[in-house]
């Protein structure tokens, strides 16, 4: 165990807090749940590397990446309000004066700010022009559009492949098509270390060499994890029908055609795990007969289980209409026809790619997939046996960051990560591992922006988490679960949400006791019935139809009922009906009833507890653009 954890340790910190801040000699990863207290833990490590009497650390030899420049000001300045306050309890301490003297230089930054700090003081490794300056978001997208329309008309002119690949595209003159696919593949490749090779092995994926066919294709893999979950879905609601038609008011002579049916679908959904064959024969087995007369039974339940059979045929109809309508050797045939194209679609958007790149390069811009991109290449070099190796510029950075700490690791992509690999220390040579990332999975919300919380995944599966991380251990994991910042009625609600959602066939991540919120967080006891979560669901299709009988009876058009320009009736009637929703539970807290009390709530400031005022409310949206 390392000096550092047979410290004592303050009463503030929980042990898992305590060991986030102390542990070292590995690489680290904190899964930091919501309200754990990610940025306390951060900034204190931090301090404590600072302060070692043993093994002191400078400020400006760490290197701390955060995920936006107000994260980064955040963290400097609660730093140096720590520096700050140590500096106070030892005044003559010169090394605490120094590291406030350096906090303003040191590397406390995004992973963009990073890389242009590197391209600044060696562009002339790449050579790149020294007066280069990032385009903004509507000059890159105006460049990027001409050089794609140089670039189609050089296609046209030229390429018999090119017209291979919008023959068969194309529907008509118009290549729109096509043009939002070329620049897709290219925004998705720059995502990627090595874009050329990423694109070529995708378009590699469509050759069938295999003998097994389409069992030895990644594709056959994805579509029958998402069929096997599909039919998971569908035995789940026939187990419900059974469920209500065994109770005492259902329609109990549908038990045997139900359990059959919900048996059956069962062993399609396990089939799916066999190949591709035997999941044809499986859910081509799954059929559903008449169902027989009943009487004496309740008509509304067995409406329900009627509703939930057919809602399943309908399901596993569009399943086989989807997947199945097609045999075997006509995928294979596809795939063949289609290879040939896609290969050509990889050598265009790499064509598109590098003359993008020469005409930024002409005009002295760089974008900030650039800055990425340029920065790897100062990192890296090639070995004589054509591999990518640190360059001696990774190998400086390395020895003078003694830690790479980085926060909201879940957000983070693979030429980030290999820029991260790049400047740490990875345990050789008698160097230990250094490199601290927090995060949680579960908050990753930036797929959308090629995102690659796999990444975050991968080293949450492999890293140790109990006990000391032995010496040949790839690296430490530590979960923050304890939520300092929410009452117990939202934590309770939000496990119990999670549990039933949230598995790794849909979230990636199971929803297990390791991941679940564990409330720590100290609130005065709330009123009885007054403070708990809610959920409250709108039946949109009858309470639009009624809104629209309303506003027909009034003779109110659209344009009169606030319907904003762009918008359908429906649409604004949706953010009517929430509205109100929203409006009558804020009118409830804030006018109490006659003979109730007003809602109560704690102020951190007053220290205790006062009635509920308009600005302790928030609504949040995704979208405020005609909703708010």
């Amino acid at each position: 165990m390392a000096d550092q954890q047979l410290q004592a340790k303050p009463e503030q910190w929980t042990d898992e807090q305590w060991q986030a801040i102390v542990q070292r000699g590995n690489n680290l990863l904190v899964a930091a749940a919501a309200g754990s207290g990610k940025t306390s833990v951060l900034v204190e490590r931090i301090i404590r590397r600072i302060m070692d009497e043993k093994d002191p650390v400078g400020v400006d030899q760490l290197l701390v990446v955060t995920f936006t420049n107000a994260a980064a000001a955040e963290m400097r300045h609660r730093i140096g309000d720590a520096l700050r306050k140590a500096l106070k309890d030892d005044p003559h301490s010169s090394h605490l004066r120094r590291q406030l003297a350096l906090l303003q230089r040191a590397t406390i930054t995004t992973l963009h700010s990073f890389c242009l700090g590197i391209l600044r003081q060696y562009y002339y490794l790449i050579e790149l022009d020294p007066d280069f300056r990032i385009a903004d978001q509507m000059e890159g997208e105006l460049l990027r559009q001409d050089v794609l329309e140089e670039q189609l008309e050089s296609w046209y002119e030229n390429d018999a492949d090119f017209h291979a690949l919008a023959d068969v595209m194309l529907d008509g003159q118009d290549d729109h098509a096509l043009t939002i696919l070329l620049l897709r593949l290219y925004e998705f490749s720059r995502s990627h270390p090595a874009p050329e090779q990423w694109l070529g092995e995708a378009a590699g994926m469509f050759a069938v060499h295999d003998k097994n066919g389409l069992d030895g294709l990644e594709w056959t893999r994805s579509v029958l994890r998402s069929v096997e979950l599909a039919l998971g879905g569908m035995t789940a609601k026939m187990r419900r029908a059974v469920l209500l038609a065994g109770s005492p008011e259902g329609p109990a002579g549908y038990l045997p055609l139900l359990e059959a049916e919900a048996a059956a679908l069962q062993r399609a959904g396990a089939a799916c795990r066999d190949g591709w064959e035997a999941t044809v024969e499986a859910v081509r087995g799954v059929v559903f007969a008449k169902l027989p007369p009943v009487k004496g039974t309740d008509p509304l339940v067995k409406e329900q289980v009627q509703d939930l059979r057919n809602s399943v045929k309908k399901e596993l109809a569009e399943q086989i209409e989807q997947y199945f309508s097609t045999t075997a050797e006509q995928y294979v045939a596809d795939l063949q026809r289609i290879a040939p194209h896609m290969q050509t679609l990889a050598r265009l958007v790499t064509a598109f790619s590098d003359a993008f790149q020469l005409e930024k390069r002409s005009r002295g811009l760089v974008d900030f997939g650039d800055l990425e991109h340029l920065a790897l290449r100062v990192l890296t070099e090639t070995n004589e046996s054509g591999e990518t190796v640190p360059s001696s510029i990774s190998t400086q950075l390395r020895e003078q960051f003694a830690e790479v700490l980085v926060d909201e690791y879940q957000d983070i992509n693979l030429v980030q990560e290999t820029i991260l690999q790049m400047v740490s220390r990875d345990g050789a040579n008698g160097q230990p591992a250094n490199r601290f990332m927090v995060g949680d999975v579960k908050q990753s919300i930036y797929r959308f922006r090629l995102a690659e919380p796999k990444l975050f995944l991968e080293k949450y599966v492999t890293y140790q988490k109990d006990g000391d991380a032995d010496e040949a251990s790839i690296g430490r994991r530590i979960d923050l679960a304890a939520n300092f910042r929410s009452r117990r009625e939202v934590v309770d609600a939000v496990n119990f949400l999670f549990r039933q959602i949230m598995s790794h066939g849909v979230g990636e991540i199971g929803y297990d006791p390791s991941a679940e919120l564990i409330n720590r967080a100290s609130y005065p006891e709330a009123q009885p019935n007054r403070l708990q979560a809610e959920m409250h669901l709108i039946d949109r299709n009858t309470a639009i139809a009624e809104e629209g009988q309303a506003v027909a009876a009034e003779g109110t058009d659209e344009g009169e009922a606030g319907i904003p320009e762009g918008e359908s009736a429906e649409e604004a009637s949706v953010a009517q009906l929430e509205a109100r929703l929203i409006a009558s539970r804020i009118r409830r807290w804030m006018e109490s009833g006659e003979g109730e009390e007003p809602l109560l709530v704690f102020d951190k400031k007053a220290g205790g507890m006062r009635p509920l005022a308009y600005r302790d409310i928030v609504i949040l949206l995704r979208a405020t653009s005609g909703w708010g």
